[in-house]
């Protein structure tokens, strides 16, 4: 079977993961002219969404399938929208539901012409369900670049070429953090396997670690030599303590970089002024102060949980400075491919990256015991 796309070309694609079986497997695919595709490969059927662009006709940058879900997918458009839809409903005339959700507030970056910090075009609460999109949210003028859920299916990591990592409760439709890139525009986005942390990589040739928890940037890690274009961690070198992630770049390069728990120590000047702790995700209470320090970020007096975020206002973190901020060090890196590379994945018994030429390369693990 062939599907043959004119005046496109595909820029993404997702398999849902939940439904895949040894006869099935969900395929949606996003294209260059906003179009949608759904497609079986086993049955050969195939739907069109957003058919003529009747919902929105921007390009499609990301597309996922929602967690553990036979039939709603999000896609990100490059005008800046997320939205959810059902690969089971028809599509209809889009027109957006005016509603707000966030605090009026003025950003230090990351908003536009008094744009909200979530404005919700089309609540999942909307009565109006019969029809496409189910839910539709701006959070940018510029292009959203990447997202990724949360392992817990609760919260999404979103990057913008407007230098933005936002956090938000999508559940809830609330938008929890707002973080700026060191500069330039972030390029990719991914949780670890526990939900603790996030990752980034972009324009500033760094991958940033971000704690959900602490609600702050805990390292910078420095050793790329152009973008950063994918950043992964490695579950199977993943523990309750130690982590160990990977990631790619336009230098060609695969770093491989170790941290744990105890290495993620702010250097004593930024200590100093917010001290907190990572917890488990059991429900723990804490009593909580405003900081005085102009950042407006909050200093827990006890442990906290990712749990707690969702009774938290919205904080827009400012830039941190790098000479306050701990730098973490690759423990390799290697050219690996001739070509700007532009993704990395981890298997059991291989590291596997792709370049932009559409080469796909596999990498045998070394044997337990020696190097990494």
């Amino acid at each position: 079977m062939k599907i043959l796309f004119a005046k496109a070309h595909i820029l993404c694609h997702d398999i849902n993961s939940f439904t895949k079986g040894p006869n099935h497997v969900d395929v949606i695919i996003g294209a260059s002219t906003g179009d949608i595709v759904w497609f079986e490969a086993y049955s050969q059927k195939y739907v069109r969404v957003n058919k003529n662009n009747i919902i929105s006709n921007s390009a499609i940058s990301e597309i996922r399938w929602l967690p553990r879900s036979d039939n709603l997918f999000l896609a990100s458009h490059m005008d800046g929208t997320l939205v959810v839809y059902d690969k089971e409903r028809d599509d209809a005339t889009f027109i957006p539901e005016v509603q707000f959700n966030g605090a009026a507030l003025t950003l230090q970056h990351g908003s536009e012409n008094g744009l909200a910090p979530l404005h919700v075009n089309k609540s999942v609460n909307s009565k109006n369900q019969k029809a496409n999109p189910v839910a539709s949210w701006k959070i940018s003028n510029h292009r959203i670049t990447a997202f990724a859920f949360s392992p817990d299916s609760r919260h999404l990591a979103v990057v913008s070429e407007d230098g933005s990592l936002r956090i938000i409760n999508y559940l809830k439709e609330q938008l929890t953090d707002l973080y700026p890139s060191y500069y330039g525009a972030f390029q990719c986005v991914c949780f670890s396997p526990d939900g603790k942390y996030v990752l980034t990589g972009g324009q500033d040739d760094l991958v940033s670690i971000w704690s959900l928890a602490e609600r702050r940037i805990v390292a910078r890690c420095p050793g790329h030599h152009s973008w950063v274009t994918a950043v992964a961690f490695d579950p199977w070198r993943c523990d309750a303590r130690n982590y160990r992630f990977g990631s790619v770049g336009e230098d060609r390069r695969l770093l491989l970089w170790d941290f744990n728990v105890g290495m993620l120590r702010r250097p004593k000047a930024a200590s100093i002024r917010n001290r907190a702790s990572i917890s488990s995700y059991a429900p723990i209470g804490r009593n909580r102060t405003e900081s005085s320090n102009p950042t407006g970020r909050l200093r827990s007096t006890s442990s906290f949980t990712i749990d707690d975020m969702d009774e938290e206002d919205l904080i827009d973190h400012p830039v941190e400075s790098r000479t306050v901020t701990a730098e973490l060090p690759p423990v390799m890196s290697k050219v690996v491919d001739e070509h700007p590379l532009s993704w990395v994945g981890f298997e059991e018994e291989c590291i596997i990256t792709a370049c932009v030429e559409g080469h796909v390369r596999m990498w045998r693990r070394p044997q337990d015991g020696l190097s990494p």
